[in-house]
């Protein structure tokens, strides 16, 4: 009866193979979406960790189970091997989400079409280039940038800290759980045993190529992320939070970067923000101003005034900054923090 059932699954599983991949990274970033709309930030981060052991887990298994001159004869094994890859993929899709949807529900609307851009691109690549995914060298890759992505968010978040030593902490602590990874496959996949070094040169090539970024201020300071930004006219703090004067704006000018201001006759604008953190995190974040001079078709830095914040308050942490020199043309304000690290950018054109 079990054989029977087992033979019909996996006829089953063969003949849908092609949809159960992506379908399972969709159901992996749905999860991730309910996750993080409905449960503590705290929560999330352990369950998290439970889909990095589970996609490690399942990895190992997988090849080591193809690896073996006879497969195992119990049914139970071969039911894992049968559902291993859809619980590796729905895991690499919930790991892989989880920093692109910290964006997602932090970041304004302008923020958020790369991120769709992005798991779009995820899924169809999936099915297209399902083999290629399979590959054990590559499934350690994976392993490797969704840990260290994870790890990116979630020792600053818990630390309250972003120290470029929080980040350092995080990549070695990733590091060392890929390794154990290696380590584990070598143990149980002799196929492992003949690709150590294409395991370490991927492991080793993430770890610099994400340190480089970091350092080079391309990767952006998880886990502050922007709510929402403007440029407005005037910002007058109440009793009930801020006032703002600015232009109405339609829907499709919202999403569509470059807003267009008129020149104030008293020749000050403001750049509003509303910043998303962790609480107990404080920090500074600095508003660079940058005027593009027609005669050198260059940027010039106007002002870099700056604010500090406090984390933990759900809609972000309220604050502005003024320029009172504004000139007709185009203007852009980087929202960024000591190191320089972007977390999003204000382009503006002032018009007569």
């Amino acid at each position: 009866m079990i054989k029977a059932t087992f033979t019909k699954a996996k006829q089953f599983y063969e003949k849908y193979d092609r949809w159960f991949l992506p379908a399972t990274l969709l159901i992996g970033f749905i999860v991730d979406v309910i996750t993080f709309k409905s449960l503590q930030i705290e929560t999330t981060f352990l369950l998290l960790g439970a889909y990095a052991i589970l996609a490690g887990a399942s990895i190992v298994y997988i090849h080591g189970y193809d690896g073996r001159t006879e497969p195992p004869k119990k049914v139970v094994f071969k039911w894992l091997r049968l559902a291993a890859p859809a619980i590796s993929s729905f895991s690499f899709g919930s790991l892989f989400s989880s920093s692109l949807l910290f964006y997602w529900f932090a970041g304004s609307l302008t923020a958020s079409w790369p991120i769709i851009i992005a798991i779009a691109i995820l899924m169809v690549t999936s099915e297209v280039f399902k083999k290629f995914y399979l590959r054990e060298t590559v499934q350690v890759g994976i392993f490797a940038f969704t840990l260290f992505s994870y790890f990116s968010i979630l020792f600053p978040f818990f630390l309250s800290s972003l120290s470029a030593w929080v980040f350092l902490l995080g990549g070695f602590v990733s590091f060392m759980v890929t390794m154990i990874l290696v380590i584990a496959l070598r143990r149980w996949s002799p196929t492992a045993k003949t690709r150590k070094r294409r395991h370490y040169a991927v492991i080793i090539t993430i770890f610099a190529g994400m340190n480089a970024l970091y350092f080079l201020n391309i990767i952006p300071p998880l886990p502050l992320a922007i709510r929402d930004a403007g440029v407005y006219y005037k910002v007058e703090r109440t009793a009930d939070g801020y006032t703002l004067t600015g232009d109405q704006e339609t829907f499709p000018a919202s999403i569509i970067p470059g807003q267009t201001v008129k020149a104030p006759a008293d020749g000050v604008l403001y750049i509003y923000a509303e910043i998303f953190a962790p609480a107990k995190l404080t920090t500074t974040i600095y508003h660079r101003w940058e005027y593009k001079d027609p005669s050198t078709n260059k940027w010039v830095l106007r002002a870099r005034p700056s604010y500090a914040i406090r984390g933990g308050r759900a809609e972000g942490y309220r604050g502005y900054t003024k320029n009172t020199h504004i000139l007709p043309g185009q203007w852009r304000v980087t929202v960024e923090t000591e190191r320089g690290q972007s977390l999003g950018r204000i382009p503006f054109t002032v018009v007569e």
